[in-house]
């Protein structure tokens, strides 16, 4: 891809992929918004044309790029209302790219209820809007001004589907985790590699499988 598609909702399904890049890098009037700041900060590091939009930004300065005919923005989710108001009727002239879009959606159900709303309610007054995730939340439940978009799922060659098998643990979960793990390895189904998001867990479970089988 030379570009993103516009105007639709888009599963990258590959985190790391480039895609806020295509929209930094590619011709015409950009704005780009992201739900942190780290990720502010670390696009403008990597593009220097980038304008960061955020709570350290004077409305002044902002405004100022505007008049100078600024062409690439970055916001956060909380500054894309101030980057509206400062474009002004040129706002009409950029695409609007809404990445992490899962993060807004997610979290419009938690802390950040008025952020996404606010959000929802400033995107459509762009040329176009794009949102973008590898990590789409299910079909069902984005509001409804985004479920009416494009769903675009980019396929990536050389791609191969995983399977992901689920069950339901209840409280002994080391043991679970130890019981998939020996399943693998004495059925020969090849070597497992196992993500644990507890360092006790992980240290639990290697004793676990040490008393098992030697």
């Amino acid at each position: 891809l030379e570009c993103l598609p516009k105007g639709c909702f888009i599963n990258k399904t590959l985190t790391g992929s480039g895609g806020s890049t295509l929209a930094i890098l590619e011709e015409g009037y950009t704005a780009i918004a992201v739900p942190r700041l780290l990720l502010v900060h670390n696009k403008r590091q990597q593009h220097s044309h980038l304008f960061d939009v955020h709570g350290g930004i004077k409305q002044s300065d902002l405004m100022e790029s505007v008049e100078r005919g600024h062409k690439k923005y970055i916001c956060t989710y909380d500054s894309l209302g101030r980057l509206v108001e400062a474009l002004g009727e040129n706002v009409v002239k950029y695409d609007l790219l809404v990445d992490e879009a899962h993060v807004m959606i997610r979290e419009a159900g938690e802390f950040m209820a008025s952020v996404s709303n606010r959000l929802l309610d400033c995107c459509f007054s762009f040329a176009s809007v794009t949102f973008l995730t590898a990590t789409p939340t299910d079909r069902r439940y984005p509001p409804p001004s985004l479920a009416k978009l494009p769903f675009v799922t980019i396929e990536w060659e050389g791609m191969s589907k995983v399977e992901v098998k689920k069950c339901k643990v209840g409280s002994d979960l080391n043991t679970k985790a130890a019981a998939i793990v020996l399943d693998i390895v004495d059925g020969g189904k090849g070597v497992p590699f196992v993500f644990y998001n507890s360092l006790t867990g992980i240290v639990s479970v290697v004793k676990l499988l040490q008393r098992l089988r030697k």
